[in-house]
């Protein structure tokens, strides 16, 4: 009938240890070794939609609706619950297409050894959009508009402001299937979670401060095929950041007592970004790759901790067989900052750029059932991604999946 019914199920559980002590350390003992410096994180959740079929024969100007909840927590507990409605339609008016999305989020982290900073965000948000075009020169012209709100006890209870942000994209096509220019201006607020934080970073302390961050995005760039499976894409941005977030820790941590995890600090910072995009795709095989260079500018702080300059990317798969995919990737990551040098001397304030290889192969049982065993560090190297914790060598985990 040109609808489609889904629903998503999903589980995550992840342990570790704060083993980021060097020998010799006074905190290194074995009480922190065995108990206080172990975390685990547990988060279940379903997310489910009714949405028309693109391209169905549907006249109807309702596109559909969605919903999901999460639950997060860990194991001092703490904990988050996660909310998120939205449903959107569209109206053809002479040519040109009305679209308008409405979106609720809602989430409550509940700090169970420091309740003064419990904190919940709201965000009611409206997504106008009006799209057209004129030869080969497409557009859309869009809002992100609504309100965001906070209940902070830390911070004196509850406020929220309105925001009115831009959703603006362009395209014009030079050789048709082959080169194009594209642009784009978009804005948006995000509410940092727990949950999203310590996804990142999961040696983060178990109650950080959160914060609503705004991003504004301008984007020029040029995509477009060398040959029919030969693809490309060469961009540049520049996005100004109100609040963002970066992992922090104590270079004086090996002389220091009690658990040796990260903060979150928050600052100000205008990003100018060049990216290039290379992916190959054939009837059985496919590849992959992507370089970025990063230029940050900050207003407080020395420095955008923990976070590369340079990135590059390439990965690839082969079918083995009908059921059987094998997969190999290799990532690069620049070298990174992770304090002001001044502060330490006797410590490298400056963390290695790394070289990371991997494999997988997935096996698809049916269209409903499947398994990924993957394999990551093959080189066993002992990099650091965050100051003070060596990567534990090589690598493996299986991944199960269910659809229905």
């Amino acid at each position: 009938d040109g609808w489609k019914l889904s629903n998503t199920v999903e589980g995550n559980f992840n342990g570790i240890r704060y083993y980021g002590f060097p020998e010799g350390s006074c905190s290194l003992d074995s009480t922190m070794q065995n108990e206080a410096i172990q975390q685990r994180y547990t988060q279940f959740g379903w997310k489910g939609g009714y949405n028309r079929i693109k391209n169905a024969e549907n006249k109807s100007a309702f596109n559909g609706l969605g919903a999901g909840y999460y639950h997060f927590f860990d194991r001092f507990g703490n904990s988050e619950n996660q909310m998120e409605v939205s449903a959107d339609g569209q109206v053809n008016l002479s040519g040109s297409l009305l679209e308008l999305g409405l979106n609720i989020e809602h989430f409550a982290t509940q700090f169970d050894s420091i309740s003064a900073i419990s904190q919940s965000y709201t965000q009611l948000r409206l997504e106008p959009r009006l799209a057209s075009q004129w030869q080969d020169f497409k557009f859309e012209l869009g809002l992100n508009l609504g309100y965001n709100g906070y209940t902070i006890p830390i911070k004196g209870g509850s406020d929220g402001s309105f925001f009115v942000l831009p959703a603006f994209s362009a395209n014009y096509t030079f050789v048709p299937s082959y080169l194009s220019a594209f642009a784009q201006w978009n804005g948006r607020i995000d509410n940092t979670s727990y949950s999203e934080l310590s996804a990142l970073n999961p040696y983060i302390y178990p109650s950080i401060q959160q914060n609503a961050s705004k991003y504004n995005t301008f984007e020029l760039g040029l995509k477009g095929r060398v040959t029919q499976k030969l693809a490309f894409q060469l961009s540049a941005s520049y996005e100004l950041v109100d609040g963002l977030p970066l992992f922090y820790r104590d270079p004086y941590y090996a002389d220091s007592t009690g658990t040796p995890g990260f903060s979150v600090l928050y600052d100000n910072a205008d990003l100018l970004k060049l990216r290039g995009e290379l992916g190959y795709l054939s009837e059985t095989w496919n590849f992959k790759a992507n370089v970025e260079f990063i230029h940050y500018s900050m207003d407080r702080l020395e420095a955008p901790f923990h976070l590369p300059s340079f990135t590059a990317e390439f990965s690839g798969n082969y079918p083995i067989n009908k059921k059987l995919r094998a997969g190999a990737r290799a990532n690069y990551v620049g070298s990174r900052t992770a304090f002001q040098s001044e502060l330490n001397t006797s410590l490298e304030s400056e963390l290695k750029g790394f070289f990371d290889l991997g494999i997988e192969a997935t096996y698809a049982y049916n269209d409903y059932l499947g398994a990924t065993l993957f394999f990551d560090n093959l080189l066993a190297q002992r990099y650091q991604l965050w100051l003070g914790y060596p990567v534990v060598g090589f690598q493996a985990g299986l991944q199960l999946s269910y659809r229905f």
